[in-house]
């Protein structure tokens, strides 16, 4: 796993959820391209969960290093929350009340992709790094 690639990753999942976020921007939902968004990001989320949870959340936390041991598991705790209101969100906004109550919808969504967005720069910012010094993933592939 290299530093280039998570990056790249994180690249495509703010693209999706940027798209998500125009879409809230109209008066009107889109409502099936709205869950076709949703589900391409979480399929984006997904993948890239996979890459991290088995290339670095573990090597950090049986690492030498007790600081950057800390930081992998704050931000694993900080990540099972957001995964738990990910699903929530997901599980509440379907189809029917999306269209029944647009502008609650869009409130939600807004607050979760600030939030993820929020996620990516810091795991850019203070994870990979971390990961990256400590010789857990690479620079480049």
């Amino acid at each position: 796993m290299s530093f280039e690639r998570l990056v790249a990753e994180h690249d495509r999942i703010d693209s999706v959820a940027q798209a998500l976020g125009r879409m809230i921007l109209h008066a009107v939902p889109s409502v099936n391209a709205i869950l076709a968004t949703r589900a391409l990001l979480s399929t984006e989320l997904t993948a890239h969960l996979a890459h991290e949870d088995s290339a670095i959340y573990p090597r950090l936390l049986a690492g030498g290093c007790e600081s950057v041991a800390q930081t992998a598991h704050e931000f694993a705790e900080e990540f099972e929350l957001l995964a738990h209101d990910w699903q929530i969100y997901l599980d509440e906004w379907d189809a029917e009340s999306i269209t029944a109550d647009w502008a609650e919808f869009c409130n939600q969504t807004s607050a979760v992709m600030a939030r993820l967005h929020s996620r990516i720069d810091r795991e850019n910012a203070l994870l990979y790094p971390a990961a990256l010094q400590a010789g857990v993933i690479r620079l480049r592939a």
